[in-house]
């Protein structure tokens, strides 16, 4: 049987090593829709219309936020739009007005930068790279789905597609 150690260190593996061809082959990327600012020294992001600029809501998402995802269809705020905001202990998750609607707590502090996070191409998975493991966030329940502690340090999580 293989160990959840090997297991994790095979799928970060290949998807690094896929990683570099996808972004060969990949299509431009959609002008965005919603634009956020986070700031490390507030707790709060300010969104903007991604078009014009304008300013639409500043949600309370914890100090050293430093990055956000937008789940498929999130392109609109209709009534299935649903944003997850990364801070360095939490994942703040906002409906379509941009209101806090869960807070989702790491035991141990989420990787800052690109590598940190991914979201799988349906939506339905948020992987949070930590120093010492993964966590897969189900998206349709803003819950911890699983943990998979590495038993090393991480350096970043990647999907392939």
């Amino acid at each position: 049987m293989t160990s959840p150690i090997r297991l994790l260190s095979a799928v970060l593996l290949l998807a690094a090593g896929l990683a570099p061809l996808r972004a060969q082959t990949a299509e431009p990327p959609e002008p965005a829709h919603f634009v956020f600012v986070l700031h490390a020294d507030k707790q709060i992001a300010e969104v903007f219309d991604g078009a014009s600029l304008t300013p639409l809501a500043a949600p309370e998402v914890g100090f050293g936020a430093y990055r956000a995802f937008g789940l498929p269809g999130s392109n609109d705020t209709g009534a299935g739009a649903k944003f997850y905001v990364l801070a360095p202990r939490a994942v703040r998750v906002l409906d379509a007005g941009f209101r806090p609607t869960a807070t989702i707590a790491l035991s141990t502090p989420a990787l800052a930068g690109r590598q940190g996070a991914a979201l799988s191409s349906d939506g339905a998975t948020l992987m949070v790279a930590t120093s010492a493991g993964l966590y897969l966030i189900d998206t349709a329940t803003d819950a911890v789905a699983s943990y998979l502690p590495a038993g090393f340090p991480v350096a970043g999580v990647a999907l392939s597609t």
